[in-house]
């Protein structure tokens, strides 16, 4: 696998590119609620927003993390599958504080 880096060009929009392509590239944080916070017991849950939802988007592939205040994701690196020079697999890998290392697909 092939690390990704994400660039921003003149205009300020962030890219990722890979063998000449270019890709749109995003990240959106959201802070929510949702129905179970309301009985949690979690001081962090009842201190304010619960969760967090990360949003990323790579030209036409979009995935959301969605992590717990008190164990929030970060540390976010995108790879590139090189199985094949026609098609693109983007991996994502993020870090958890109480569960390590995590990935997730973008096709």
């Amino acid at each position: 696998m092939t690390k990704l880096k994400i660039n921003v060009n003149d205009k300020k929009e962030s890219y990722i590119e890979w063998q000449g392509k270019k890709f749109a590239y995003s990240h959106e944080e959201m802070w929510m609620n949702d129905d179970a916070d309301i009985f949690d017991m979690n001081p962090a849950a009842r201190a304010g927003y619960a969760k967090r939802v990360d949003s990323f988007v790579i030209g036409n592939f979009k995935n959301e993390i969605v992590s717990d205040s008190d164990n929030l994701a970060h540390s976010f690196e995108f790879y590139a599958d090189d199985s094949d020079d026609k098609n693109l697999k983007i991996v994502m890998k993020y870090y958890l504080p109480r569960g390590g290392v995590h990935e997730i697909a973008f096709n």
